[in-house]
């Protein structure tokens, strides 16, 4: 580095990994000096870092300086400023840009900004993979509705936060409805799964050391590399309670599926595949398997004569409903004839979402037989 980014008094660690982002890093000090530059100017401006440290914005921007003066006064006000902007590349061609300043301080005092500049235009953006996000089940056009509000958020994760009006407009939905859905869908306001994505997003930045904190900031528009360091500490602490809870109900699981097993009447336990997870002796009993029959094996393929009526009736529990009927006649495959009463549900996990369903049969032939 040069003396004058040595003379700095920011730390820079780590920046030597920004090179790796095709969006520009910067930063100008109080007299508009620049102080640091990623080698992206190089590929924008055609300016390589060495050119760009102890340039003069006043000089870079030539013509522009006037123009953007508002946001530097801004910036330097404690404000963040976001806006677009047209850049002629050294190849002659345009493209817009969103430039963000991000004012630095020290001791109270702004003492210079980062800037970060990243191409509108460009769909790459990393898509977290939202491991600490509940999602929802089904794919229903309420829910694709949803997944596509999930998805236009990721791709404002380096922008800002699009808003609910804009939201509810692009997805042709009211806002009320929105933020509604969203919440049951979620369990969430979008702003905080909004927030959450951020976080998840920097995690990754930061497990690979392609970005300090301070840098994050900028990144992912935070007035302040404090406000983040609040933000991401909340996100880490969050997870680790959901971790904590998390193998709670999977112990609680676990004894729920001994409570089954040992149920004085027939009961099976499935998940979302129709997969068996449990099931009682009773249920072993009637119908004529061993546990390793039915561990792990799908439904359908142990009962394949299953109509289309009854596989509704699993569709409908997956989404919430509850089906009983006191007898009904089956004749299965092998010519076996009997009344039996069932009652099809969902079951629920420990975050209130369905994670399969419970199907629980009685034989009442004997009942029949007598009246």
């Amino acid at each position: 580095m040069s003396e004058d980014i040595n003379n700095n008094p920011i730390e820079w660690n780590h920046l030597e990994v920004a090179d790796n982002t095709l969006a520009m890093l910067a930063y100008w000090d109080q007299n508009l000096i620049c102080r640091y530059a990623n080698r992206a100017y190089l590929e924008w401006f055609g300016k390589s870092r060495e050119e760009m440290v102890g340039i003069k914005m006043e000089h870079f921007l030539g013509n522009l300086f006037q123009k953007y003066k508002p946001y530097i006064t801004g910036v330097f006000e404690g404000k963040i400023q976001r806006f677009e902007r047209d850049i002629i590349t050294p190849s002659g061609g345009k493209t817009k840009a969103i430039a963000t300043f991000s004012p630095d301080y020290e001791n109270g005092q702004v003492r210079g900004f980062f800037v970060y500049i990243s191409d509108s235009t460009d769909p790459k953006i990393l898509q977290p993979q939202s491991n600490g996000i509940r999602h929802g089940n089904g794919s229903s056009t309420g829910e694709k509705i949803l997944d596509n509000v999930v998805n236009t958020l990721k791709t404002c994760l380096l922008t800002e936060f699009p808003g609910i009006a804009k939201l509810a407009k692009l997805h042709f939905i009211s806002e009320s409805k929105l933020k509604r859905d969203f919440k049951t869908q979620f369990n969430s306001s979008i702003f905080s799964y909004y927030r959450t994505l951020q976080m998840e997003l920097a995690e990754q930045y930061l497990q690979d050391k392609k970005y300090s904190k301070k840098q994050l900031a900028v990144i992912l528009n935070f007035s302040n590399p404090s406000n983040f360091s609040t933000c991401y500490k909340k996100y880490q602490d969050a997870r680790k309670t959901d971790s904590l809870i998390e193998n709670i109900y999977r112990t609680i699981d676990e004894r729920y599926r001994n409570f089954i097993s040992q149920a004085p009447y027939a009961v099976a336990m499935l998940d979302r595949e129709m997969k068996y997870l449990a099931f009682s002796n009773k249920w072993l009993l009637d119908y004529g398997y061993q546990e390793n029959d039915l561990l792990g094996t799908v439904h359908e393929y142990i009962f394949p004569e299953i109509h289309d009526k009854l596989k509704g009736m699993y569709l409908a529990a997956l989404n919430g409903e509850v089906n009983t009927c006191d007898e009904e006649f089956i004749e299965s495959s092998d010519g076996f004839k009997k009344w039996i009463k069932w009652d099809i549900r969902p079951w629920y996990t420990y975050n209130q979402l369905i994670g399969g369903i419970l199907i629980s049969t009685e034989d009442i032939s004997a009942q029949k037989r007598k009246a």
